[in-house]
Order: C-alpha cells, then structure tokens, then sequence
C-alpha cells in the first residue's frame, strides 16, 4: 500500500483533486480526513468552530505522533493500492506523520494563481487577527521557521498574501515530492498517471463553492483596492514569478 498526501494552502483545489484521484479504483483519497478525525476528540468536538480547536491542537502537538494514530490507523485499514489524504497541510505540520505508522510516499504540492487564492480566503474565512488568533499564531510560525520577515498588527489581506506565499515558497516546495499547478491539472489530469502508475483518472468537473462570478485573475485584481494590490506585489509577486503567474502592474 502507498501512502499519500498533499502540501498547499486552502481554497487551491485539494477537493477537485480528491475527487479526481477517487475515480481510479486503485486509489482511495479522503478530503480533509485529519479534520474528521478531530471530531472524535472530546475537547474539540463540542467547539462551536472545529477549525479553530484543530488548529490550536496541531498547534501544540504537530511534534506528538501518538496523537495522530487514530488518523494513520484510518488511512492504513484501506485496502486499495494507493491510500491518502488530500487538504492544506503546511510543511510544519506535515511532521505530524513522521513516527507514526504511516510515512507518505508521495507529497503532492499543489499551487494556484495567488491571486484567485488570496482573494478566496479574504472573502470566506474568519479573521486572521489577534481577537482570532488560531490561524495567526500558526502562520507565525511557519514564517519564522522559513525565516519570511512577520509583521503584528496587519490587516487580514495582509496575512493571506502571507499564507499563500510561505506555503508556497522554494524552501517549502522542496518538501514535496511532486508538483503540481492547479490550472495545468484542469486541463490535463493524465499527468497524474505518471505518479500513480496502473491509475486511469476521470475528468471531475471543477468545482467553485466559495466564490460566485468571474474568477478571472485580472479581474478579481481590479476588484482590490490599490493597497490591497500593493501589499500582494509586495508580499507575493518574487513567488508568482517562480510558478509563471503573472503580477498586473497598479
């Protein structure tokens, strides 16, 4: 059996892709299977926001493995060729599996335009400010351990420009085993055959359940505000450059 998993931010397509690697009956790929396993703990499962509580729980033990058997143990009881687990896991707590009885023979990184990424989040998510600071304290985190200069007291586009490029920066990258562009996947998904040989993959189609309209990065651009746009040319231009994306001028 060969275990895998994903590195990205959310709201890059990790679900799309599950639902693309499910349709080989070779694979079984669960979507943010860790999130369900923390339902299952007393502490957390009463939290009116899990997200919050599983967060603060990787936080203090992304360095226990015992606390991730029941999640490996999941993952090991399937019985198809390839078995894993596809959400937005950061490169720290990918640690979490390390120890345990499960070690991922495949990191998939999978990366999309930062700006479709970034104004996703800000429009979704909770605030990413010290009144709620799950989020925060974890990409502090992640940014000291890749030494990417933080900075209290920013606004919360701020910090998903931030996000989005500390996931997403080289140092990150090499942690993965394979990479992948979400827009280049879309539009072919038999590059995934190269990775899961014997697999055959369907076309799922692309699934938007966050936001509505145009989603064109040129005009989700001119929908910002011009300090919006240069704290992104700021915070996540050198990366959009790495990936081939391209930064409209202000």
């Amino acid at each position: 059996m060969k275990f895998f998993t994903s590195l990205s931010t959310g709201h890059s397509g990790t679900k799309w892709l599950a639902q693309v690697l499910n349709t080989s009956e070779r694979v079984t790929c669960h979507h943010e299977l860790k999130l369900n396993m923390h339902r299952s703990i007393p502490k957390l499962r009463f939290g009116s926001r899990l997200w919050k509580y599983a967060e603060e729980y990787d936080i203090k033990h992304f360095l226990e493995p015992n606390a991730y058997i029941k999640y490996a143990n999941s993952l090991a009881s399937v019985k198809t060729e390839y078995v894993g687990d596809i959400q937005s896991w950061n490169p720290m707590t990918l640690a979490t599996l390390r120890g345990t009885t499960i070690s991922p023979k495949l990191i998939i990184h999978l990366v999309r335009n930062g700006i479709q990424v970034v104004h996703s989040l800000h429009n979704t998510n909770l605030d990413v400010s010290m009144s709620e600071p799950f989020f925060y304290r974890a990409l502090l985190k992640q940014c000291h351990y890749f030494k990417i200069p933080f900075i209290t007291g920013k606004e919360p586009f701020y910090y998903w420009c931030l996000y989005w490029r500390v996931v997403n920066c080289p140092t990150a990258l090499s942690k993965s085993t394979v990479q992948y562009k979400l827009e280049d996947l879309t539009k072919d998904i038999s590059q995934l055959e190269r990775h899961f040989p014997g697999c055959r993959f369907q076309e799922v189609e692309e699934q938007n359940r966050k936001i509505s309209g145009n989603r064109d990065p040129e005009h989700l651009w001119n929908s910002w505000t011009p300090k919006q746009q240069d704290i992104f040319i700021e915070q996540c231009k050198d990366t959009m450059d790495i990936y081939g994306y391209i930064t409209p001028s202000n």
